[in-house]
């Protein structure tokens, strides 16, 4: 195995969503944003932006921006507590990826499949999930 960029990934990205400003910043001092594609977040405004929106629709979305060609959507898994422990992804190759597949097929299972998963770690939604 190796490592991968946490913020360029989906399943970086479904769990980074759910850190503290802080916890980001201090990434971000040690491992600045470095594009590897074209299409990697290297804008640090817009990339809290999309954190923030990834947290609130619940899973996150890799589109080309750590290998050109691949596409992955990720949900987070949660624990007893709430708190995230990891995310579960899908990466497909960016043709068998498109936007109505992405929406319609692949986010309600990857969501699922991380709830499901959650469950098993005691996690229980709240009034609010």
């Amino acid at each position: 195995g190796h490592h991968l960029p946490v913020l360029s990934t989906a399943v970086g990205k479904a769990q980074a969503a759910f850190w503290t400003s802080e916890q980001i910043d201090e990434l971000l001092r040690r491992h600045p944003l470095q594009a590897t594609t074209p299409n990697t977040i290297t804008d640090v405004g817009r990339l809290k932006a999309e954190l923030a929106e990834i947290a609130r629709r619940g899973w996150a979305f890799d589109n080309e921006e750590y290998e050109s060609g691949v596409k992955c959507v990720a949900a987070p898994v949660y624990d007893y507590s709430r708190r995230v422990r990891g995310a579960i992804t899908v990466s497909a190759p960016s043709s068998r990826m498109t936007e109505q597949r992405v929406r319609d097929q692949i986010v309600p299972v990857v969501k699922a499949a991380a709830l499901q998963l959650s469950h098993h770690l005691g996690y229980e939604p709240g009034p609010q999930s």
